[in-house]
């Protein structure tokens, strides 16, 4: 595994050569696993590459994963992040809230994902985002916590407008929202909030080329 500062030489705009996924969140007690279903007649040989939710947009690349022809392959995320000495080090600093989820929590990360197939040089096919369908799995089996992240293809979303729910199912509950640029721009957007069938308030942020909010 290695820290990684630049994009690497397939770096591209072309919006169906990687999947993306906003969000992923580990701590003591909390887990985060990639799940992988390929659909490709081939062995997919996939590259995941994790961005923390950092001023300083720290990168990662993870050793590539092998999907078996039309299987699926699952990989924890935890114990590869961890054994890194840089992200042990950031893990460290958790904050007095200690919320769940934020990465406020001591010993505790959170980010964006991103799955980049690479081509085989004995295959005659090449892979794409759309070779596989792809998701993350975080869970926390001693507080009952968890939920689940599916990679998507940005190529896939219809207009520049993106929709969600949000719940609050009681009085102390946090709700956030994880934001990831995908290109290798710097972009302006605006959250607005509507709650009870009426606009709420309006979030303005800025996101660095390839950085993640939560």
């Amino acid at each position: 595994m290695e820290d990684e500062s630049k994009e690497g030489a397939r770096g591209s705009d072309a919006q169906d050569l990687a999947a993306y996924a906003p969000y992923w969140y580990i701590d003591q007690l909390t887990y985060s696993f990639i799940e992988i279903k390929s659909i490709f007649n081939s062995e997919l040989v996939v590259v995941p590459i994790l961005t923390l939710t950092s001023d300083d947009l720290i990168t990662v690349r993870l050793p590539r994963i092998r999907v078996p022809p039309l299987a699926t392959t699952r990989v924890s995320l935890k114990s590869q992040l961890l054994a890194c000495p840089r992200l042990r080090v950031e893990a460290a600093h958790g904050r007095a809230a200690r919320r769940w989820g934020d990465g406020s929590r001591p010993i505790s990360l959170v980010g964006a994902a991103r799955l980049t197939p690479v081509s085989d040089a004995e295959s005659q096919q090449v892979p794409n985002a759309r070779s596989f369908s792809a998701w993350i799995v975080i869970t926390d089996p001693t507080e009952g916590l968890g939920l689940v992240t599916p990679f998507q293809v940005p190529a896939d979303a219809i207009n520049t407008i993106l929709e969600g729910l949000w719940w609050l199912p009681y009085p102390d509950t946090q709700a956030y929202f994880a934001l990831q640029n995908t290109s290798q721009r710097p972009i302006n957007l605006t959250m607005e909030l509507f709650g009870s069938g009426a606009a709420g308030s309006s979030i303005g942020r800025d996101l660095q080329a390839r950085a993640c909010r939560v």
